[in-house]
């Protein structure tokens, strides 16, 4: 098992990336909101090492890129006009939407701001028209993009998808390749969350001075008889009484219904526990004595 752990680590470590990669880090656009490029990016991104995916996401960098140019040129000088104007009735920002995918121009009465004297601005307030959703039809009255933007905007959603697609695919390949190993893999990924634990509960014990309680070197037990399953009736004559006679330690752990790793995390916790003199008992259904 150690060699296939050692093979499975190799292979997970040699595709996908780690936490904080300086390269996986989503794309930024001055004006452009950066949830943005989360909520398209963040899917993808991270899963697997750039190395293995270069050409598609230096596809996306140059298509963000794009885009940004694309809104700094159009929608930035009519912001910037009116932040830096006394406008009373105009007001424009630069937005996204998240279930369009878009980034827009969402405005109110700037329109009447042609004539200006400001050559960018002349240039972006004719280049505006009507912002459509994904279905085509006009979002509103306040919502505006241009002929480049829309552009930008599209090039940079099939970069994204190509980019999502080739991420989905090499993880299917790897996915395929440890398949074979699949057991291992979900024996050692429980046995770390029973060592980590068990490695938490000794590390807040030791924080807050907890000790395991020292057994009596008198002979004890804990003795339950006549025991039977509490929905069955004693008095029909179709329940076998039980005994259950127990020493030292008792560690309860929950019903193995709960979880579908409960019943080997309470094997592997209990074998771990009797090593050291420790009685682990499963909590079932509950019991009634005659």
């Amino acid at each position: 098992m150690i060699a296939d752990c050692k093979m499975i680590s190799s292979k997970i470590r040699h595709i996908l990336a780690s936490e904080g990669d300086a390269d996986q880090v989503s794309s930024q656009g001055a004006g452009i909101p950066d949830d943005f490029f989360r909520d398209l990016e963040d899917p993808w991104k991270g899963r697997v090492k750039r190395e293995h995916a270069e050409d598609v996401y230096r596809q996306v960098d140059d298509a963000a890129k794009d885009l940004a140019f694309a809104v700094n040129v159009d929608f930035s000088p009519i912001v910037s006009h009116l932040e830096g104007n006394d406008t009373k009735g105009h007001k424009a920002e630069i937005c996204s939407s998240y279930e369009d995918q878009a980034v827009w121009l969402r405005g109110k009465n700037f329109k009447l701001l042609e004539g200006a004297n400001n050559a960018s601005v002349n240039t972006a307030l004719k280049s505006m028209i009507p912002a459509l959703d994904a279905k085509g039809k006009k979002v509103g009255d306040e919502w505006w993009t241009t002929s480049r933007v829309e552009s930008a905007l599209s090039n940079y959603r099939v970069a994204v998808d190509k980019a999502k697609a080739r991420v989905l695919e090499l993880l299917k390949e790897i996915a395929g390749n440890l398949q074979p190993k699949i057991e291992v893999i979900i024996f050692t990924s429980t046995l770390s969350v029973i060592a980590k634990t068990l490695s938490m509960h000794v590390s807040e014990g030791r924080r807050r001075s907890w000790v395991v309680p020292v057994l009596s070197s008198t002979a004890r037990q804990m003795l339950l008889a006549d025991l039977v399953p509490y929905w069955n009736d004693p008095a029909q004559g179709n329940a076998q009484p039980n005994m259950v006679q127990m020493e030292s330690m008792f560690l309860l752990t929950g019903t193995a219904s709960t979880n579908l790793c409960m019943p080997t995390t309470s094997c592997i916790i209990r074998d771990i526990l009797q090593l050291n003199g420790t009685f682990c008992l499963g909590v079932g259904p509950p019991l009634i004595s005659q």
